[in-house]
Parts: structure tokens; C-alpha cells; sequence
């Protein structure tokens, strides 16, 4: 039977080792990922482990694999945590990964900006009425999508004490029928190549390296909820040892095209995780798509750009590729609103880079705004409303009679403007103000220019906004109160990497103006300002309708960032504010 089944493999064996062949080639030093692939070692295609032993040599390789790696107790904890950072071109979002004792495994991303939930929070449960694999889009309005999985998958889990780090050993632990292939050299690196199969026939190739006995890459399909398996090459940047054990600190994954980074920051093993999963209450409310459904979104956002946005360069490129990809075929299996929303926005951030442009899935925002006769054109959802204590706060700062103010993200001025009022009332009776806009998800312009109000003189032309067919002098407005020392006092705004979109226009307006220091990393570059545009069934066309002209620069931050006034790199509120009496 085993040499049946590796004949099995070696006919298809070929055929990957030159993919992989070719992706050592030109993906190496490459750093790049997909949040699905996290999943392969916990998806559907985990099925009933076969009783097959590999063979004498492939068990000296494996020996030798594990002696690599280190504590293989460690590699058998029921439960672990990953945290690290997934990077998409410029953009760098935190991420953690848990597994809980067989029961479930989750993976969660910050939210970025609207729009760009590439990759929402996913889990995968088991419990006593199944195996669950879940996309949870709470946040986003549309309840959760759950797929339930084969039994089998279930009870190979259940009985499974393995940590996801390591891809052989899982597969060992798994009884997946594992081949020992060719010994080949690669330039100055020789490697083993091994072939895995599972009892359903999905095969997967391992490229180990001979002389560090750890993977360098390998070839498999990873379980996508909607798409289901599609093929994914993913390649090791290289490892680092936490706690004894040697784990890949980065590696690169290339699916479709797309390209990510994941890194990770911080590991641990432990008997458990305290962590309160999400709840599952229900099948989600996605709407369903039709192919004709498909073209109805793509048409209509195209009209919309075509309609409201001056980048016209940008809107071609997207034209051409998306009525392609549509007629290849690309969005055939895609049946989902939500689906359809990540699937597009990732194409459109790959192509054009401007991440102003998107689909989102907001059943909740899309009601609104297909009913919305206010006359600021304005809609405020219920998620928005709760967001709406914690996008603001305030601490005290030791030794330093400064007012600090954390903000989270720019509400739309209809929801936020009483919360600004009260704050600059209270930094009005201090001596300096930080504006903490590090991590800022961006937000509305409005907020911005309301904010600005307090701290510029008035009458004051902010910037000039250039839209299709005319352009505008954004001046500051009327505030509630009349505060002469608050124009006055210093301010220091605090960015980093992950500022974006309209946290970094309130940094590079005061910066133009003058008014303000602004301290830490060069933000992420989004500047563009953009609208909601309802398409069909929960769908919206996020529409980037104008670009600004700022008063010394005569340009905004798109692709550059803000650049600061001082650099640097630390998190540490306490030595932020240390380059504040530096620099005073």
C-alpha cells in the first residue's frame, strides 16, 4: 500500500518542486504572507491519519529535524500564543494567533480603516457538536460567517497535542503519510525533499535544508472559507529560538498574487489561555452574489469613480483589471458580500497601491446611506455611536502640567464635536497639549477641521482640496468656545507607521501651519480623501474624491507619509515625552 501511495505522490511531486524551485528564485529575501495560510494547520483538509510508518531514512531526516528545532515538550503544549505583525506593501497591522487546548484557534488583526478588513478576525472551534470554521465581522455589521467542518477533522483534533510552528511535526503527529524524495543542491544548498499526502489526496511538498535540518519551503493548498483550497507557496525567511525552541520569525507566503509579511514579536507556551472566545450565536446574514451580481458591483463603482474621482490614471488601471478578472473567471467561486469586498480591495491595494480605493460590506452603513435626506450628507451608525467614548481620551502627564489627548480615530463632527469641546476646554488651563495620533485608524475631516479650529487663528485657510471639476479653500469654523491661550500654548503630536489616512492630515496641517511639533515615525502615506457610495446588497464603493494642496508644501502625504520633526522609533510614552523637554 505505502508504495502505491507514493507513487501516488510522486506523479504530481514534480510539478511543485519546480514551483518551489522557481519561488526560491524569486521570492527569496521576499518577505510576504496570507492570513489564511496560518490555517493550514488547523483547516478542513485535516482528515483521518493514515497507520502507515515512513520509512527508516525519512525518520533519520525527521530525527535530525526535531533535534533542530529544540524542546520537542514545548512543541507538544496543548495551548500557545503568537503575537506579531502583518505587513502589506506599507501597512503594518498587529496581529495574535491562540491555540486553546484542541478546543479552538483564533486569529485576529487590528482594524486598519474602513474598508480594508483584509483579513477579519477568523477562528476555527471545536466542541461537542462539531468543528467550526468562523469569520467573525461583528464590527463590520454583518453577523458571523460560519462553515462547519468534517467530523473527521473534528476528531483528529480532539486527540491532537501539537503546537501549529511546525509544519512536520504536525504532519507526523497527524499520521499524514510523509515520502522522502530527492537530494538535490540549489546553488551553494543542498535539500530534502519531502512529500506529504493526506488520506483525501490533497498533497503538499517540503523543502528541508540539509545543512540547518529546518524548512526552507514548501507547497500546499490552504483551506479558504469561501474560495475553498487554493495553492499557496510560502517560503522561511529565516529562524529565531524562544524558549529553547527554534520557530520561523518570518516567512513569505505568495497566493494569487498577493503578497504579505507576518512577523512575529512574541511567543509563549502555556497549559492555557484566559481569553473569552467570540461568541456563536448564528449563521451569518451575508447576502449571496451572483455572477450578474459581480458585474453589478463592478460597473457600478467604476461609474462611481468615473463620476467623482480626479485620479483618473488610477481608475483606468482598475477598469482594465477588474473587467478582466471577471471575465477569467477570478470571482466565480465568490458568492458572498463579504467575500467579494476583501477579494476586490486586496486587488485594487496590489494594483494601484492607494488605499483610498475599495469595496466594503456594511449592511448597516449602506441602509443608512440609501435613506440618508440630511442635509450634511453625513450617516452616523450604532457602531460609530459606541466607539464614540473610547475614540477619545485623556491622562495625566508626571512633572509636566501638559494636556494629553489620545485619539483613537476622527468621528464624523456630528457625533464628535461635543467630546473635542470638552477636551480643549481642559487643555485651554494647561501649559502645553500632546495629541496622541499614534495607531490612529484615520476617520472623517470634518473632525479635523474642527480641531484645527481650536489651536489656528481665524479666518485661517487650513489647506485647498482639489476635487473633479473645482477646488476648495478648507478654512477654519466657528468653535464652541473662544479660547485665546489655547492658540497659543505649544502642541506636540505624537505618529508613527501606523497613523493613517486622516490621523496623518491633522499632523501634516498644523505641521504646515507651524503649530505643532510632531514626533516619532514617518506615517503610513494615505491621503486621499475619499466617500461611501452604496452599490447593492450591503456592498459600498469607497470613492477617493480629492487630493489636498497644503500651505508650505503645496502637496499632501500621499505615498510619503508625515515625515516628523523628531524621529524616532520608541513606543514608550514616557521617552516620547522625554523628547519633548529635549526639545524645549
Amino acid at each position: 500500500m505505502f508504495a502505491a501511495v507514493g507513487n501516488k505522490i510522486l506523479a504530481t511531486e514534480k510539478k511543485l518542486l519546480r514551483l518551489i524551485i522557481i519561488q526560491i528564485k524569486r521570492l527569496q529575501n521576499m518577505r510576504s504572507v496570507i492570513i489564511y495560510c496560518l490555517l493550514l494547520f488547523f483547516s478542513a483538509f485535516s482528515f483521518a491519519a493514515s497507520d502507515q510508518e515512513a520509512s527508516t531514512s525519512l525518520n533519520d531526516v525527521l530525527s535530525r529535524h526535531y533535534k533542530a528545532l529544540g524542546s520537542v515538550a514545548l512543541l507538544n503544549s496543548n495551548s500557545s500564543r503568537i503575537r506579531g505583525n502583518l505587513s502589506l506593501a506599507t501597512l503594518t497591522i498587529p496581529f495574535e494567533a491562540v491555540q486553546v487546548q484542541n478546543k479552538y484557534y483564533y486569529f485576529k488583526q487590528n482594524k486598519v480603516l474602513q474598508g480594508m478588513d483584509l483579513s477579519p478576525p477568523i477562528i476555527k472551534k471545536v466542541n461537542n457538536e462539531g468543528a467550526y470554521f468562523v469569520v467573525d465581522e461583528t464590527d463590520m455589521g454583518s453577523g458571523l460567517n460560519v462553515t462547519r467542518m468534517p467530523d473527521q477533522a473534528r476528531n483528529n483534533w480532539i486527540n491532537l497535542n501539537t503546537t501549529e510552528l511546525s509544519p512536520l511535526f504536525y504532519f507526523k503527529k497527524m499520521g499524514f503519510v510523509m515520502h522522502l524524495g530527492s537530494f538535490f543542491q540549489q546553488g551553494d544548498q543542498s535539500f530534502h525533499q519531502i512529500s506529504v499526502l493526506t488520506n483525501t489526496g490533497h498533497k503538499i511538498v517540503v523543502l528541508l535544508n540539509a545543512q540547518t535540518n529546518l524548512i526552507h519551503s514548501m507547497v500546499f493548498n490552504s483551506f479558504h472559507p469561501q474560495l475553498g483550497l487554493v495553492e499557496v507557496v510560502r517560503t522561511f525567511d529565516n529562524y529565531v529560538r524562544h524558549q529553547g525552541v527554534l520557530i520561523p520569525e518570518k516567512w513569505t507566503d505568495q497566493r494569487t498574487g498577493i503578497k504579505i509579511v507576518y512577523s512575529i514579536t512574541d511567543i509563549e507556551w502555556v497549559n492555557d489561555v484566559n481569553h473569552d472566545l467570540f461568541a456563536i450565536d448564528g449563521l451569518s446574514s451575508d447576502n449571496k452574489l451572483t455572477d450578474r451580481d459581480i458585474r453589478t458591483v463592478i460597473d457600478g463603482y467604476l461609474l462611481a469613480l468615473d463620476e467623482q474621482s480626479p485620479f483618473l490614471t488610477s481608475i483606468e488601471k482598475l477598469r482594465v483589471e477588474l473587467l478582466k478578472n471577471q471575465e477569467e473567471g477570478q470571482y466565480s467561486k465568490i458568492t458572498s458580500s463579504s467575500m467579494l469586498a476583501q477579494f476586490l480591495t486586496e486587488q485594487m491595494i496590489t494594483l494601484i497601491g492607494d488605499y483610498h480605493f475599495g469595496i466594503d460590506y456594511n449592511p448597516e452603513l449602506f441602509t443608512l446611506l440609501a435613506d440618508n435626506h440630511s442635509e450634511s450628507g453625513t450617516v452616523i451608525t450604532s457602531s460609530q455611536q459606541q466607539r464614540l467614548s473610547s475614540s477619545m481620551y485623556s491622562k495625566k502627564i508626571p512633572d509636566k502640567d501638559f494636556y494629553y489627548l489620545k485619539i483613537e480615530e476622527m468621528l464624523p463632527i456630528e457625533l464628535a464635536r461635543d467630546v473635542i469641546d470638552s477636551h480643549m476646554l481642559q487643555a485651554n488651563n494647561h501649559l502645553g497639549l500632546i495629541i496622541d495620533l499614534r495607531n490612529n485608524t484615520g476617520g472623517a475631516g470634518s473632525f479635523n477641521r474642527y480641531l484645527a479650529s481650536y489651536l489656528l487663528p481665524a479666518n485661517t485657510m487650513i489647506y485647498q482640496r482639489v476635487l473633479k471639476n473645482q477646488t476648495e479653500s478648507i478654512m477654519t469654523v466657528k468653535t464652541r468656545y473662544s479660547l485665546e491661550h489655547l492658540k497659543a500654548i505649544p502642541v506636540y503630536v505624537f505618529v508613527d507607521r501606523n497613523t493613517v489616512s486622516a490621523g496623518e492630515q491633522l499632523a501634516y496641517l498644523l505641521q504646515n501651519h507651524q503649530r505643532a511639533t510632531i514626533i516619532g515615525e514617518t506615517t503610513f502615506g494615505a491621503a486621499h480623501g475619499s466617500i461611501d457610495v452604496p452599490l447593492i446588497k450591503g456592498l459600498i464603493g469607497l470613492v477617493p474624491i480629492a487630493y489636498e494642496k497644503h500651505v508650505l508644501t503645496k502637496q499632501d502625504w500621499e505615498g510619503s507619509g508625515v515625515i516628523p520633526d523628531i524621529t524616532t522609533a520608541t513606543q514608550d510614552l514616557t521617552l516620547l515625552i522625554q523628547q519633548i523637554g529635549d526639545e524645549e
